[in-house]
């Protein structure tokens, strides 16, 4: 298999791989409307299931990520990236040399599509400052309305978001650690695809 050189990237070297690589040239498939719209829904749903996979995996990825940063090994290509890296990896497919233009378009679209739909599963987390966090609130003071209705007794106080600050303070700390990380690894050791 032949790859770019990762000490001097304009030059091609041959490598051993062991496992399984994608096509050097993406396929691009015509369909018919009806047809073409089964296979979006299952790329989605497809897309959907593998971003959640990446965020059960996401913390055992950034401390291989931190271990690799204060090592010096090889970063994981299919690790964590921030948005240095996304920007790295998008353009290293805008001047892909074996990718036609309807491909790398194609192949762009398909990126963003899936960063869209993993910060969509990300932001339904069920913590504070998320989204998520928000309607898990809103389910337990609904629960809690519902349990006093069958009861008999008084619709109970909305819960005071004040007092739930600290943890989202605690969350919002940790997101911004982790984004720090992120950026660190992409600009001291860019992911080589």
């Amino acid at each position: 298999m032949t790859r770019k050189a990762i000490d001097d990237p304009t030059k091609e070297v041959t490598v051993g791989a062991i496992g399984i690589a994608p096509p050097a040239v993406a396929t691009q498939v015509r369909s018919n409307p009806v047809t073409g719209v089964g296979r979006a829904a299952q790329q989605t749903w497809d897309t959907l299931t593998a971003s959640v996979g990446a965020l059960v995996t996401l913390p055992v990825k950034l401390v291989q990520l931190t271990g690799t940063l204060i090592t010096g090994g090889q970063r994981d290509p299919n690790g964590a990236v921030g948005v240095v890296g996304l920007g790295k990896v998008s353009g290293d497919v805008a001047q892909a040399n074996d990718l036609t233009p309807a491909g790398k378009i194609s192949l762009l679209l398909t990126l963003l599509a899936a960063v869209n739909i993993f910060i969509g599963v990300f932001n339904m987390l069920p913590l504070l400052p998320l989204d998520g966090g928000h309607v898990a609130v809103l389910a337990w003071e609904r629960l809690r309305a519902w349990r006093a209705r069958r009861q008999g007794l008084p619709e109970p106080a909305r819960p005071d978001l004040n007092k739930l600050l600290p943890l989202a303070y605690a969350v919002l700390f940790v997101f911004v650690g982790m984004s720090l990380l992120l950026l660190l690894a992409d600009i001291v050791k860019p992911i080589q695809i």
